[in-house]
């Protein structure tokens, strides 16, 4: 309806006038018109005339509207494009805030590890599986990053080793992944541990501390550090965070349950440590 009025109300609106034209041009040239033929004509024409002026009145309103129509349309094609461009600058903006993060914490952690040679990568895939906890990044060995670097987050928590080196890639086993074996302690007690997983801790989101003393009296929150023995890891990087003290389905040990401290389901800026020293 509003394209008819749109392309032919123009059309209807001048039948309309000259119809009322007409009429009144007949009774301007036949003033005198007398006796049956002009009653006839005033009889006919008074109530044409009123129709007409009605149905041009109604025709004028629908062609406006129809043109406002159109012209609201245009306005609103106009403001989805000004949207569709202040939420490309904001998301432009974000991007350049997480930047500024990233680039802050690698200068914080730059100053706090003076031991560290550190270098940035970002998380291109992450893999979990019912058999695996890995994560791809986009660095490889033309960036001289090797099998068995340790990866980090930008404030220093430990999420896994590097385990497959390509070209302009490499991939790594978290910390939650039931490949992983390091050597660690729990900062309150000194108490010296290993940090292992398995299935089940894995499809937690969790890691365990073994080979406990008799002793060990840890409480829910006790920090995990790497301890750097055998040099494999450095030192100071932090793990997680002891839950709870368990045993084994046998009684015979017992376990501690650990929290990471990375996020490892919401990683995408880490580091590479490309070489380091315990001393």
């Amino acid at each position: 309806m509003k394209n008819f009025f749109h392309e032919n109300g123009i059309w209807v609106l001048i039948s309309a006038l000259m119809l009322t034209g007409v009429i009144t041009i007949t009774s301007a040239v036949l003033p005198n018109l007398t006796s049956p033929l002009t009653n006839v004509i005033g009889i006919v024409s008074t109530p044409v005339q009123g129709v007409a002026a009605s149905f041009t009145g109604w025709v004028e309103g629908m062609y406006n509207y129809a043109f406002r129509y159109d012209q609201m349309e245009s306005k609103l094609e106009e403001a989805e494009k000004e949207l569709a461009e202040v939420r490309s600058q904001l998301r432009e903006a974000q991007d350049a805030l997480a930047e500024n993060d990233h680039l802050r914490a690698a200068l914080n952690l730059v100053k706090e590890k003076t031991d560290l040679t550190l270098m940035d990568v970002t998380v291109t895939e992450g893999s979990s599986t019912s058999w695996e906890s890995t994560m791809q990044i986009n660095k490889g060995s033309t960036s001289g990053i090797r099998e068995g670097d340790v990866v980090i987050t930008g404030t220093g928590y430990l999420v896994g080793v590097v385990k497959e080196v390509g070209t302009n890639w490499s991939r790594m086993i978290t910390i939650i992944d039931p490949n992983i074996s390091v050597s660690a302690n729990v900062y309150r007690t000194g108490d010296m541990v290993m940090l292992e997983s398995d299935l089940d801790m894995m499809e937690a989101g969790r890691c365990k501390l073994t080979y406990l003393g008799e002793d060990v009296s840890f409480i829910s929150g006790d920090e995990v550090l790497t301890s750097g023995a055998n040099g494999t890891y450095p030192s100071g990087l932090v793990i997680g965070y002891v839950e709870s003290l368990q045993a084994t389905p046998s009684g015979l040990e017992r376990y501690a349950v650990v929290e990471p401290a990375a996020q490892l389901d919401a990683l995408s800026t880490l580091f590479v440590v490309t070489d380091f020293d315990n001393d």
